[in-house]
């Protein structure tokens, strides 16, 4: 079984060698789109489709190609999240935003390019060997790609008095899709059954939800737009997280070889 450092050091090396390799009049975009992948970050939604697809008895190195389109997903998102329209954000992990190092222009199509170069990467991998579990794993991750701007869209045109039904919303379709793109995805690749697939599809949201709420929480006292964190108050939030965890551990004890993916989910909160 791999462990956590394991898949992420196996995702690093995939990211950079999935990215093409660059042309005279357009290097700028392969620059760009290395710039950003290589800021760091934990590799959470890729490892987790991994160690989901490995638990299940799916083949790690198959299941890659998604990974990694998952991952440029993310990146893409971060890199437009960043964008003066959107959170005006000069940093991006201790680093200049894509748009600060490269120009606006630049950041918008390095994010158009990753968005593309995913469904690419999942589609060469299909014509290699296409199976009912790839397509479906390619429609998980694509369909929740757009439920997180769906998310982004919410977030954006917040509501005048914000309530649960909102926030929920906001964060089951911005944060939370992409984990279920991961679980989803990674039970796919293994050729799961239906009852299977629906214990990780109730997983992925419940971590996402839990993630989301978590990364509120850490803010509450500085915040300066209403979060979820703060419309609940500090003992409220606390008490959802814990649930939400209790759900998810439930979850994946139904499972052996659990020991990787209960490591990524469950010490994140």
């Amino acid at each position: 079984m791999y462990s956590v450092e394991d898949l992420k050091t196996i995702v690093e090396d995939a990211l950079f060698s999935g990215i093409h390799e660059p042309e005279s009049y357009s290097s700028y975009l392969e620059e760009a789109q290395k710039y950003s992948i290589s800021a760091g970050g934990k590799r959470l939604r890729p490892c987790i489709l991994l160690s989901v697809c490995e638990m299940l008895g799916g083949n790690v190195a198959d299941a890659l190609p998604y990974a990694c389109a998952l991952e440029y997903i993310h990146t893409y998102s971060l890199i437009h999240d960043d964008l003066p329209a959107m959170d005006n954000d000069d940093f991006r992990r201790g680093k200049p935003s894509n748009h600060k190092a490269f120009g606006e222009d630049i950041a918008i199509l390095a994010g158009d390019g990753l968005l593309t170069r995913a469904a690419e990467l999942m589609s060469e991998d299909m014509i290699g060997s296409i199976s009912a579990g790839k397509v479906y794993a390619f429609n998980a991750i694509l369909s929740c790609a757009y439920d997180m701007v769906k998310g982004q869209i919410a977030d954006i045109k917040a509501v005048d008095v914000p309530d649960d039904e909102y926030f929920n919303f906001v964060h089951r379709n911005k944060t939370a899709a992409l984990f279920l793109a991961a679980f989803q995805a990674g039970a796919y690749l293994a050729e799961a059954d239906d009852e299977v697939l629906t214990d990780m599809s109730k997983a992925g949201i419940i971590f996402g939800m839990a993630f989301q709420l978590y990364d509120d929480y850490l803010d509450i006292d500085t915040d300066k737009t209403l979060s979820y964190a703060q419309y609940l108050g500090k003992d409220k939030s606390k008490e959802m997280i814990a649930e939400y965890l209790a759900r998810l551990s439930e979850i994946i004890a139904k499972y052996e070889n659990n020991e990787t993916l209960r490591a990524l989910t469950l010490p994140e909160i």
